[in-house]
């Protein structure tokens, strides 16, 4: 199993001198997908839950809709950073392989419509959003040991029931709903969080996923934030301590609690 840190060699200046030492950083490592027999995508991310990444990837980009729609997953003897999935659609057609960075971009765009309907009321507390996000930070092993990654969750209000940390926020999502996929997790009502900004892309993962709330430790776009208000989605941002702010809420959700 490959590691999700790594110690290097470094050299430490301080103002009354400098020292050689070793210091974590997160691993970096490409990914690379085959979709029935045709290379699909590379994606840089932290080389851990490798199958849960490859799945929630396929599911967001619309290949597949439920794990039975994957008729094979494997890893390549000869290669270990490639997998090869064989999907139940006919005529699939990936697009040109690309690379799909740990950056602020995705990559590939989002061409699938998006759902109709909305999403399921959320119930979640000021205190509650709290509380969860503590977990969040408490449960990112990685980013205490050599910071540098995202951590997402997914919870039923109370505790968290899935984690994943990666160098990419968007990867942290894959992860989950490739989790949620081999586990047979129904995401629909639970609340997703998210150290990571909240940009359209991660709300029409969240959409996708029918969570009720998504919580962030920091900021969403204001198409984000349109579009949680369009779909009926509690969107909460800079979850910090005490404090967050409330972007979206079909709810009173603002009012402080008691």
């Amino acid at each position: 199993m490959e590691s999700s840190d790594r110690e290097l060699e470094c050299l430490v200046r301080e103002p009354d001198g400098s020292f050689a030492d070793r210091w974590s950083v997160p691993v970096e490592a490409p990914l690379s997908l085959w979709v029935n027999g045709t290379p699909w995508v590379t994606i840089m991310c932290t080389p851990t839950a490798r199958r849960q990444l490859a799945l929630g990837f396929a599911y967001f980009a619309g290949l597949l809709e439920k794990l039975s729609d994957v008729l094979t997953m494997e890893d390549c003897e000869d290669d270990p950073s490639r997998i090869s999935l064989r999907v139940r659609q006919d005529g699939v057609h990936p697009p040109p392989a690309a690379v799909v960075t740990s950056g602020c971009g995705q990559g590939l765009s989002l061409s699938q419509a998006w759902p109709e309907g909305t999403v399921p009321p959320s119930s979640i507390s000021t205190e509650g959003a709290a509380a969860l996000m503590r977990q969040l930070q408490e449960g990112a092993v990685v980013h205490r040991a050599a910071g540098g990654t995202h951590a997402s969750a997914l919870s039923d209000g109370r505790k968290l029931l899935a984690l994943y940390e990666d160098i990419g926020r968007h990867n942290t999502l894959d992860k989950l709903m490739g989790h949620s996929l081999l586990t047979g997790l129904d995401t629909k009502g639970l609340v997703l969080l998210t150290s990571g900004r909240v940009s359209s892309e991660m709300l029409y993962k969240a959409v996708r996923m029918q969570v009720s709330a998504v919580i962030s430790r920091t900021t969403p776009t204001d198409l984000a934030v349109e579009l949680a208000k369009r779909y009926g989605l509690t969107l909460i941002g800079y979850a910090r301590g005490k404090r967050c702010i409330v972007f979206s809420s079909p709810s009173e959700f603002a009012k402080p609690d008691a």
